[in-house]
């Protein structure tokens, strides 16, 4: 499992003065408002951040990938999203920063366990927000954190839609198993092939928990993405679809897992603004 969100949140961040609309709002400007919630393990401290003189009704909680730990590797995400109708939340991973526990580095198998303890992690989140008195609760997490909005999105009734960026549909097995592949130089269509046989039954595997949700859910997925298994997670989306679960998604055109395009390098944003428009259509229902 790779250290992507960083990353790709920098390289968006980077380009969002050129391309961000009207009205984008910085987030180093305040106010910012400080919280911890309480979970059974000790608290998970964050922050939440809303444009001067506004009351949103909304708000998004980022959660990070693999290798994000501190509210600052997520902090650029800050400005893609909040705007007066929408705060955006963003907070320490349980054994980082100023959060309590203990600082776990995921694994394929110790995923089995670590996913739903995040997922818990955030719905504690989630639990507090609601205390503040927002209308419509959401979640974004990217990579790995897709996986933990499938955990939480299934056991609480206080979010209302999930937006998960680059993975989060098929398991953190086949996953793996797709990124160790094209790692020793395979295509991603010859790895896409294998990796369902090469798969082992171990680590969490989102597929109760995905059935069981019930929220408006959106991935957004990179064409190119070497590193997660886009089309693997596309079939788990439209069965589940095709089932009667509100999913869809965006499948971005020579985007890899950093939604950078493979051919020039250049960051893709085209994503973002239909991103834009599920959350208001989401928090409209």
């Amino acid at each position: 499992m790779q250290n992507h969100l960083r990353h790709l949140f920098l390289a968006i961040f980077a380009s969002f003065t050129l391309t961000a609309p009207m009205g984008a709002y910085s987030p180093a400007q305040p106010p910012v408002i400080p919280f911890e919630a309480a979970t059974p393990e000790g608290r998970i401290a964050g922050e939440i951040h809303q444009i001067p003189g506004s009351s949103p009704d909304t708000i998004l909680v980022i959660t990070g990938g693999s290798g994000v730990g501190i509210r600052a590797d997520t902090a650029a995400a800050i400005g893609l999203f909040l705007s007066k109708t929408t705060a955006v939340a963003i907070y320490d991973r349980r054994g980082f920063g100023d959060s309590s526990g203990i600082a776990t580095t995921p694994t394929t198998a110790n995923t089995a366990w670590l996913i739903p303890a995040l997922g818990s992690d955030l719905i504690a989140i989630t639990s507090h927000l609601d205390g503040l008195g927002y209308d419509r609760i959401g979640i974004l997490g990217s990579s790995m954190g897709g996986w933990v909005n499938a955990s939480a999105a299934a056991r609480s009734d206080l979010i209302d839609f999930a937006i998960n960026l680059v993975g989060g549909a098929t398991s953190v097995s086949r996953s793996d198993t797709f990124d160790a592949l094209t790692n020793t130089g395979l295509s991603i269509g010859a790895a896409l092939a294998m990796t369902p046989g090469r798969a082992e039954a171990i680590g969490y595997d989102p597929a109760c928990d995905l059935a069981r949700a019930s929220i408006p859910m959106l991935w957004v997925l990179g064409e190119r993405d070497d590193s997660n298994p886009s089309q693997l997670d596309i079939d788990v989306i439209e069965r589940l679809a095709a089932a009667g679960q509100p999913f869809q998604y965006i499948l971005v055109e020579r985007a890899d897992h950093n939604f950078l395009n493979v051919e020039s390098g250049e960051i893709i944003l085209d994503w973002v603004p239909d991103t834009l428009r599920f959350m208001e259509s989401a928090s409209a229902e």
